[in-house]
């Protein structure tokens, strides 16, 4: 890790060289570029620095131009001195630049006030340790990565980036995108690698679509206004075990291109602005769906007839979504295929019915040998909104003395809505609101 600090007893030459000495040697180890003349001894000497590469403070009020041509692998990390308040207002801005340079253990710019505003590393392909563009790089708007392929960690943060030129992504772990100026993410997410974790958190004022070409991704979170296609142009297998939405996400695609697509758990949230979900996979384990006030429909396709895992349904507050039928507004083409093996629901405040529960009745109440048994429920609670009028629990607890339902009383929970012929809304709670606050509780903790 790239320290600044003058610490005692640890590499202590190093460090006084580093800290609190002004004096550049060339000796192709640890060392500050203070000046256009520093860097020209250091590239002009040492094709390999065998240490750190600390850039600034700088004398001067004219733009600084730091040329590192030359030099093709720094040891040690290239990052920025870290300015005080003080000294961050009197620096001159600032370029850095290297055509020769291929390797280096990290980058870290930006992660203090930072008056850089063009970093051109064209042939850099190798970063050992990070590459990190932080949000303290306010005045950066051109960053030049072409050939940058092989990282543990890729985080990208300067708020006013407009210009970025980079192929691709090969062997990459860890990936954050935070808001910035640029027309496309393609060249970070539209690659077929395997990822852990991959962030892309806006506003992206300039970028429509977001294309996700990741063959596999762990944690994957996107928090913009954009529609998000998942599939890139040569991604033929996609599995994502947790995909977040968020940010007035416009809408899901799938690309035609993608031969499966596999997603353990899906989750919207408060500000997502989809309107009408399609779930085109061949697996989804979880549907978490909450406050999600623009959401009006939800297609599961007939493949969720066959998803493996014992899928979670959570919906929560979704006051224009419609779940009272399995069929389409005009009744003709069905739009919802329950899968055959589920092991939670849970529905609040949505609009529902009887009727659109019908396949997974008739599955629970169908013979424990039959060619699709019962499924086995942790959790079954269904607390509908004053609009579902059509949705009464008598089968539901009929289901629950037969012991198709779970027997524990913080799992079970239904709520008649029915409308007798008074035209009163008949209320029948037979289990406490407990239940209501348990399952947000298991929601937010499972994100």
């Amino acid at each position: 890790m790239f320290a600044f600090s003058c610490a005692p007893g640890v590499a202590e030459l190093l460090v006084f060289l580093l800290c609190c000495s002004s004096v550049f040697a060339a000796d192709c180890n640890s060392t500050w570029i203070k000046s256009p003349a520093d860097a020209d001894a250091l590239r002009r000497n040492c094709p390999i620095v065998y240490g750190h590469v600390g850039i600034g403070p700088f004398n001067g009020t004219s733009t600084v131009h730091i040329n590192l041509d030359g030099i093709t692998m720094i040891g040690g990390t290239l990052g920025e001195y870290p300015y005080s308040r003080h000294e961050y207002d009197t620096q001159p801005f600032y370029t850095l630049s290297s055509s020769t340079l291929r390797s280096v253990d990290a980058v870290e710019i930006g992660h203090y006030d930072s008056k850089v505003v063009n970093l051109t590393l064209p042939n850099l392909d190798y970063v050992d340790d990070y590459f990190k563009v932080g949000q303290s790089a306010y005045d950066l708007t051109y960053l030049d990565i072409t050939s940058l392929e092989t990282t543990s960690t890729i985080k990208l943060y300067a708020p006013n980036l407009t210009t970025l030129h980079h192929t691709r992504l090969r062997n990459v772990l860890e990936l954050i995108v935070y808001p910035m100026k640029i027309d496309s993410l393609d060249s970070l997410a539209n690659n077929p690698i395997a990822l852990e974790d991959a962030t892309f958190d806006g506003p992206f004022p300039n970028v429509n679509n977001i294309t996700i070409g990741f063959t596999s991704v762990e944690d994957l979170r996107i928090n913009d206004n954009s529609l998000v296609i998942l599939g890139g142009t040569s991604t033929k297998d996609m599995n994502i075990t947790q995909l977040k939405l968020s940010g007035d996400v416009t809408d899901l695609k799938r690309s035609a291109q993608l031969n499966s697509l596999e997603i353990d758990t899906l989750a919207l949230t408060a500000s997502s602005s989809i309107t009408d979900l399609e779930l085109p996979f061949e697996n989804l384990r979880s549907l978490k769906i909450q406050e999600t006030r623009s959401l009006k429909s939800i297609t599961l396709p007939p493949q969720a007839l066959d998803w493996a895992g014992g899928f979670h349904l959570y919906i929560a507050t979704a006051p224009d979504l419609n779940l009272t039928s399995l069929y389409s507004e005009h009744n003709s083409t069905q739009t919802w295929y329950w899968p055959r093996n589920v092991s939670y629901i849970n529905l609040i405040d949505i609009t529902t019915s009887t009727e659109f529960f019908d396949p997974f009745l008739a599955q629970q109440n169908a013979p424990l040998d039959s060619k699709y048994p019962p499924s086995v429920l942790t959790s079954f609670s269904v607390l509908p909104s004053t609009n579902s009028t059509g949705f009464n629990c008598t089968p539901f607890n009929e289901l629950l003395e037969s012991g198709r339902l779970p027997k524990s009383g913080n799992a079970i929970n239904c709520l008649d809505r029915t409308k007798p012929a008074n035209g009163a809304i008949s209320v029948h709670l037979p289990i406490s609101f407990i239940a209501v606050s348990a399952a947000f509780a298991i929601f937010n903790s499972m994100l």
